[in-house]
């Protein structure tokens, strides 16, 4: 007791120890409270999950078999631990029959997929690389045939960017974390799916490469190579972000030249084969097969005069951006389409500064296609783009939108 006198008197007496005791028992009982609360949330989490693993089954049945693909190196080797914490056990509650494979480099998630078989599901723990690595190994699994993928897909927001998985599953509050990933979880457990755009990505006059698949974003410009440096400047801590821009501004002036070759979006109709059904998949159509409804009959044989009809359009720009509109609100999307965004020919040093830290860069020009081919201004460089946040050297691409290619499970 005398001890315990003695050290709140040498507290009260000593302004700077009164000080680091203060700060100390601050962040002590933060942290003591967020442990709390996420235990607690879990334990929500998990009850739920203990349901769906105490329903009756028949004896015959085997349990869901679902195959993680988990890249343990995302989000600065995170993603295992985190995984192991808040999705892996809700998973084993639920009942399911899990197979976790760890990617051990990049590309290994394809090849994966590529020979993977009797699965019912693949769930992807990692980032945006290791999302587009999984669909397009799926793919090419099937030929680059999405109409025979059957296998629907898990996204984990176990990454440093999750662009897919934050529209998903958005956390919305300081356990954002824990949320999101439990969320997504139970989405799988639940196996409500929805689904979502590919893009397909090929490189031009190449024969002998595969094509490669992505769901958000293919950007190349100012702020597409300013962040690629961005892990270099770690020690700036939470101004990394800051000087990422303020270094490396250099080339605001000079505007990336390219040909943009598109066709506008189309509905659905013969020539591009993307067929769209307005009429709901009653019970009856598999008893008498398929309908051969008026309405849709008439939007099979229909041609689309713009369909195949190509624009051609040069740009010198600071930043050029193609998108899904997976991450929008698809309410103000009535047709299927990639976004093509293109910023200003150059930018002043401040501007540069405040729209890449914020993240949105200016835009000046907005066009909607179904297919593009973007012809660099210098076909042999050392420049780089980006698909789905994973660099890959600069060439000559026709990018096709598969429209609702893949199923994904949501809340």
């Amino acid at each position: 007791m005398s001890a315990i006198l003695t050290g709140v008197k040498t507290i009260r007496e000593h302004w700077k120890k009164s000080i680091l005791f203060s700060v100390l028992a601050y962040y002590g009982v933060d942290y003591l409270k967020d442990k709390f609360e996420t235990n607690e949330l879990m334990r929500v989490y998990c009850e739920e999950a203990v349901r769906f693993g105490n329903e009756t089954t028949s004896v015959l049945e085997t349990p869901r078999n679902i195959t993680v693909i988990l890249n343990p190196s995302a989000n600065k080797a995170k993603a295992k631990v985190q995984f192991e914490k808040y999705c892996a056990p809700i998973l084993h509650l639920a009942g399911l029959s899990v197979n976790v494979i760890l990617t051990e480099s990049e590309g290994h998630a394809k090849r994966i997929l590529e020979k993977l078989d009797q699965t019912e599901a693949v769930v992807i723990g990692g980032g945006d690389g290791t999302v587009s690595e999984v669909i397009t190994g799926l793919l090419r699994r099937c030929n680059n045939d999405a109409s025979q993928n059957h296998v629907p897909v898990g996204v984990l927001p176990l990454g440093r960017s999750n662009t897919l998985a934050a529209s998903l599953f958005p956390g919305g509050d300081k356990l954002s974390v824990v949320r999101s990933l439990a969320d997504a979880t139970m989405a799988v457990v639940k196996q409500n799916t929805k689904p979502i755009d590919l893009m397909k990505i090929e490189v031009q006059d190449d024969t002998n490469s595969k094509p490669v698949y992505a769901v958000n974003e293919i950007e190349w410009g100012v702020f597409r190579d300013a962040r690629a440096v961005q892990d270099k400047y770690w020690y700036f801590g939470k101004l990394r972000n800051y000087a990422t821009y303020i270094f490396n501004a250099s080339q605001i002036n000079s505007p990336y030249e390219a040909t943009l070759v598109y066709s506008l979006p189309c509905p659905g109709c013969k020539n591009c084969k993307n067929v769209i059904s307005n009429s709901e998949n009653k019970w009856w159509k598999s008893l008498f097969g398929r309908s051969t409804s008026k309405q849709e009959a008439i939007q099979y044989v229909n041609v689309n005069p713009q369909c195949n009809q190509l624009i051609e359009k040069d740009v010198a720009t600071t930043s050029i951006s193609l998108r899904t509109t997976n991450t929008m609100d698809e309410s103000n999307v009535d047709v299927p389409q990639l976004c093509i965004n293109v910023g200003p020919d150059k930018i002043d040093y401040i501007d540069f500064v405040k729209q890449g830290v914020s993240q949105q860069p200016q835009i000046i020009d907005k066009v909607a296609a179904r297919q593009v081919q973007l012809k660099p201004g210098i076909p042999e460089s050392e420049e780089e783009l980006s698909i789905d946040n994973e660099s890959f050297e600069l060439k000559p691409i026709t990018v096709t939108l598969l429209p609702k290619a893949i199923k994904v499970f949501t809340k």
